[in-house]
């Protein structure tokens, strides 16, 4: 059955690979970008700031008046900040909050009338598997992963009976445009020379990922479910293996095996 979807961050990674799938197998997407997209796609690009409150209601509106309905919300626009925690300015963590949280939340608050009103939709949070486990040096990328843990499962318990569900994705670590497009937040700390060395393991880890394309014939899955489960891993096996491991041991264990990984 033909959806009516509107993805964020659909102009390149996993957005673009989740849009470009859902039009191959007919549904009627919608994909948004912070600028306009001149390269020719299989999908409608919308412009839309996922941190400006004005531009997200013109861009759901637009959809809304276009198909009258809003089946399928992937909140997949993010970002991410490098560096010593303790060197994060002020702006820099209200930019990577204002952009992988508030934006998802200001979008989804958007969306949400228009599928209550339809009784029925399906909204598809884009978390990480820093949002189970934190990443060194990626501080606060975990932190907005973590927020968007607890909201989704907060938001899941108030759509009971409302006919919506709520999905939350946690992919680990993806062949994407991700890693060129990570700020780095370059001041040094005492621990300068540590988050260079770690920063060499996770763009290593990054670039050696798993191919997006599976993640794009997940969420095809997931919408095609009438019934689909409330958290889906994706990725590399052992980076899967991590969160069961993380659930049997002891923090401290955990934590070791963690810092071991990246070399700390």
């Amino acid at each position: 059955m033909k959806k009516v979807v509107l993805i964020t961050g659909a102009s390149s990674g996993f957005g673009k690979q989740i849009a470009t799938l859902l039009s191959q197998e007919g549904h009627q997407v919608y994909g948004t970008s912070r600028k306009t997209v001149n390269e020719k796609l299989p999908y409608q690009m919308l412009v839309m700031d996922v941190t400006s409150s004005e531009s997200i209601k013109k861009a759901v509106e637009t959809v809304y008046k276009k198909e009258n309905r809003i089946d399928v919300l992937v909140n997949n626009a993010g970002m991410g900040i490098a560096g010593e925690t303790e060197m994060t300015t002020e702006a820099e963590i209200h930019k990577i909050f204002d952009t992988n949280f508030f934006g998802m939340v200001n979008l989804t608050h958007e969306v949400l009338p228009i599928m209550r009103k339809q009784k029925e939709g399906l909204i598809i949070n884009m978390s990480s598997l820093a949002g189970i486990f934190s990443i060194p040096f990626q501080t606060f990328y975990s932190a907005t992963k973590f927020a968007i843990e607890g909201y989704s499962q907060g938001l899941r318990f108030e759509l009971q009976g409302s006919g919506i569900k709520l999905v939350l994705v946690n992919p680990g670590d993806y062949k994407t445009g991700f890693t060129g497009s990570r700020i780095f937040n370059e001041r040094m700390g005492e621990n300068y020379e540590k988050f260079k060395d770690c920063l060499k393991i996770i763009e290593k880890d990054e670039t050696g990922g798993a191919d997006p394309k599976k993640v794009a014939e997940l969420i095809s899955k997931i919408i095609r479910n009438p019934n689909p489960k409330h958290r889906y891993l994706t990725g590399k096996f052992d980076q899967k293996l991590a969160v069961t491991v993380k659930n049997i041991v002891s923090p401290k264990m955990f934590f070791g095996i963690i810092k071991g990984h990246y070399g700390m």
